[in-house]
């Protein structure tokens, strides 16, 4: 079945305000670590760096190459974060022919109704992906 993740960067990725820039996108780390070695694993950004195709093009570039390789785009911009479900589920929509898996990493899941909660793994923003986020992404990613 396919498993897609719906990816915001800040607060995901990295703490909201990173205290340095040697911070930035050390999560992408994590994420590769919780991916690794699982199929028909598909990411949609739906982060605010993709109103910035050349930040969104950089951070990319960040990325360990089995996290960037299953890249497969952008969810719409229909409105601020306030429309987040709806952009996911726009791209959705549009993208996805049969079963799959949804899984939201995100560190606002106040953005999501009750509805798309159970597909919400939210992230501690002060501090992003951890270590021990790892085996609780693959988890959700393989049940």
């Amino acid at each position: 079945m396919r498993k897609i993740i719906a990816l915001d960067f800040d607060g995901v990725l990295h703490p909201r305000s990173p205290i340095s820039s040697s911070y930035m996108f050390k999560g992408a780390e994590i994420l590769s670590e919780a991916i690794e070695g699982l199929n028909e694993v598909s990411i949609v950004i739906d982060s605010t760096w993709r109103r910035h195709p050349s930040d969104l093009e950089w951070a990319i570039l960040q990325f360990p190459s089995n996290v960037a390789s299953v890249i497969v785009g952008c969810t719409p911009i229909l409105g601020g974060k306030e429309a987040r479900e709806t952009e996911i589920e726009t791209w959705i929509n549009v993208n996805v022919n049969g079963p799959f898996k949804l899984l939201i990493l995100d560190d606002e899941p106040d953005l999501f109704s009750i509805v798309m909660m159970e597909h919400v793994y939210s992230v501690n923003g002060d501090l992003g992906l951890c270590k021990t986020d790892v085996q609780r992404v693959r988890e959700r990613l393989m049940n």
